[in-house]
């Protein structure tokens, strides 16, 4: 309850004060905003580029791990002299099935 009358009461404050600043004023306070928001602003971008980078890297490890895995398991199968399985294989087909 205390955040919301802050708020209501912030909010009242400052529709006052910028209703009674001057044009000249108002510009004033838009390029001080504008100048102090600036270098955030490239901050922020700037990290947004490295963490699409890593997680790019990370996505890419990541589908190469699995890629290899598969090819360990078809690899091992065929050494062992066990079918792959086939995309169209039934469950019921396969060796590994127990009736």
């Amino acid at each position: 309850m205390k955040f919301i009358k802050g708020f209501v009461i912030g909010t009242l404050v400052g529709m006052s004060i910028g209703s009674s600043l001057s044009e000249q004023q108002r510009k004033q306070i838009v390029q001080r905003v504008k100048k102090q928001a600036e270098p955030v602003g490239r901050a922020v971008s700037d990290n947004v580029g490295n963490i699409a980078d890593t997680v790019t890297e990370q996505a890419a490890e990541t589908v190469d791990k699995a890629g290899n895995s598969v090819v360990d398991s078809i690899d091992g199968r065929a050494a062992a002299g066990e079918a792959a399985p086939t995309a169209n294989a039934s469950p019921s087909s396969s060796p590994r099935a127990v009736s």
